[in-house]
């Protein structure tokens, strides 16, 4: 007995000085190397300021979907002669284990995405090689996505980090608390990024917790200017035009692990199918997330075949489709009603001020969520999917006044968040 507790003593010794010393590393990377390497940055920008120089600003782009995220910040700084700005094309990644990671070069859907609306737009990967950023000597990067598994290795964080200053605008909205946000600023985006910009006052309390010391020793900003995609779609009317024959936007999630909001799509496929190809005089359009299908497939919840023939199913049905829209603004402006998982893109549609039938869990909302809770259609199961559909198709729509009044509590009044985040950069890049 006193051998086992001499054993689980000294394994309590070891534990405690392993974290320690984890500890003082990290604290001895953040607090001593981060901040001179911001220091340099800026510094070196400063001069260039001095000399006339333009700032350099590069938006890496690798999901051309994610796009309206940076759109009006870009559009912002592209009319301001103070700055020189370019987008950079990143192929998607395609596979991804523990021995290798491959990415879609031929393809490459972001470069193809700018190229075809006609955007200037360089490819980071031609001639069999990958393009060198720090040739273009940047001044900010902004980041989509704050995933490191997902960018070739030499556009890592701490790579890009060393010859600019990173700046990150969240990819989705959160109006959750909890694992989300514990999954996006993850320990490798909050080690490298220098300016981070909130969507909202949750999202901007949690990040400044985080990251106290950072704040304190300037190695790191954070702001909370609202969300730059709202400026996309609060240019447009809030009126909804009302027609005989509507159309339902259908939104599945791609996880299929209860902690992290699991998708609905297996749940809820057949009875939605079996209702529109009932009811042929509306439309069903499916728009799963970009994730979905290779992730089923990939945790052999579905085959390869089995997706296929789902399509080719599908093909047949004149009023039911996948949606194909890069830009799913497009589509949100022809949908009348969203079905939807948890997913970030709610808060869009909600705003748009249209009915929305929400299948995932509303435990974790913030004060944001709150607020849509309130005009949003719950559903827990196929029987109230269907029924309350039914209802809206047929003009029965007995939350519309409480979902209208949210709106207006959550949606900013003028107000161009992304020349906000411009004149951010700009003053930034003045001190």
């Amino acid at each position: 007995m006193t051998v086992l507790l001499q054993i689980r003593e000294n394994g309590k010794k070891l534990i405690g000085m392993y974290d320690k010393t984890k500890k003082y590393v990290l604290k001895f990377m953040y607090h001593y190397i981060h901040p001179k390497r911001v220091l340099k940055i800026k510094r070196r920008m400063k001069n260039k300021i001095k000399n006339n120089g333009k700032i350099n600003v590069i938006f890496l782009v690798q999901f051309p979907e994610m796009w309206n995220t940076q759109k009006s910040i870009y559009d912002a700084m592209v009319k301001d002669k103070a700055f020189s700005v370019k987008i950079l094309a990143i192929p998607k990644r395609q596979v991804n284990n523990l021995f290798y990671t491959t990415f879609d070069k031929k393809k490459n859907e972001s470069y193809q995405f700018f190229k075809n609306i006609g955007f200037e737009v360089l490819n980071t990967y031609e001639s069999g090689k990958w393009a060198d950023i720090a040739t273009l000597e940047p001044d900010y990067i902004f980041l989509q996505r704050p995933y490191e598994s997902f960018l070739p290795k030499r556009y890592s964080m701490y790579t890009l980090s060393r010859y600019a200053l990173l700046c990150y605008v969240p990819y989705g909205y959160e109006f959750v608390k909890g694992i989300h946000l514990e999954i996006e600023y993850n320990m490798t985006m909050l080690d490298n990024i220098y300016m981070i910009f909130c969507e909202n006052q949750d999202t901007y309390e949690y990040c400044c917790n985080k990251n106290r010391e950072s704040l304190e020793n300037g190695s790191k900003k954070v702001f909370n200017m609202g969300y730059p995609r709202f400026d996309l779609i609060l240019q447009e009317s809030p009126e909804r035009k009302l027609q005989q024959r509507k159309t339902v936007l259908w939104l599945p999630r791609w996880s299929i692990d209860e902690t992290n909001d699991r998708s609905y799509f297996f749940d809820y496929l057949e009875c939605m199918l079996h209702y529109f190809e009932e009811n042929a005089m509306h439309s069903l359009i499916i728009r799963p997330h970009p994730l979905m299908f290779q992730n089923f497939m990939d945790n052999g919840v579905i085959s390869k075949d089995e997706v296929e023939q789902l399509k080719t199913r599908i093909q047949f049905v004149s009023n039911i489709k996948f949606d194909e829209n890069t830009d799913y603004l497009d589509t949100f402006r022809q949908s009348d009603i969203l079905v939807a998982d948890f997913t970030s893109l709610l808060i869009e549609f909600f705003l748009m001020r249209k009915p929305i039938l929400y299948c995932g869990s509303t435990i974790n909302f913030n004060s944001v969520g709150k607020i849509m809770e309130e005009g949003i259609y719950s559903i827990p199961n196929k029987d109230s999917l269907i029924s309350t559909l039914s209802d809206l198709l047929n003009e029965k729509d007995r939350k519309r006044d409480q979902y209208i009044a949210a709106a207006k509590k959550i949606a900013p009044v003028n107000k161009n968040i992304g020349n906000e985040i411009r004149m951010a950069i700009l003053h930034n890049a003045r001190i």
